[in-house]
Order: C-alpha cells, then sequence, then structure tokens
C-alpha cells in the first residue's frame, strides 16, 4: 500500500489507476493480473456501507487515532 501511496500519491489514484500505470509503479505482473481481474468485482460504497452497518470504524495509517506504535513498524497495515 505504501508504494501505490508514495507512486500516486492517493490510494485513490491508485485504485483508478490501469495496468500499465500499476507496472509503472513497481507492482510485479501476478499482483496486476489480480488487481484487474478483481477490481471489477468490489464496489467500494457498498463495501463502506456494510463497514458502518457493522458497527465498525475503519481506521487508516493517516488518522490521528491510528497506535503511534503501531504506525512505528515496518510493515504497519494501512487500515485498522
Amino acid at each position: 500500500m505504501a508504494l501505490l501511496e508514495g507512486h500516486f500519491g492517493a490510494l485513490s489514484r491508485a485504485w483508478e489507476a490501469g495496468t500499465l500505470e500499476l507496472q509503472g509503479a513497481g507492482l510485479d505482473q501476478s499482483t496486476v493480473r489480480h488487481i484487474a481481474k478483481y477490481r471489477a468485482e468490489i464496489d467500494l460504497d457498498q463495501e463502506l456501507e456494510g463497514i458502518r452497518s457493522a458497527g465498525v470504524k475503519a481506521t487508516t495509517w493517516h488518522d490521528d487515532d491510528y497506535p503511534t506504535r503501531l504506525g512505528e513498524i515496518y510493515d504497519k497495515p494501512p487500515i485498522l
């Protein structure tokens, strides 16, 4: 995730990127193929609504309440 965010500036731009752009960001062919295959099957608005309706609060590594110590590790999870 950090690779994509660093390359595109925002994950929303990475989500909309074509396969050549994803390869240019440094992703390998297999990962790009998987993204292209499954991205069309995912409705982001529906996913977010499912999270909200379940009463779950998603926290990203950009949020102030993201755990400080967790944010210091090399491979931190982008979303909790």
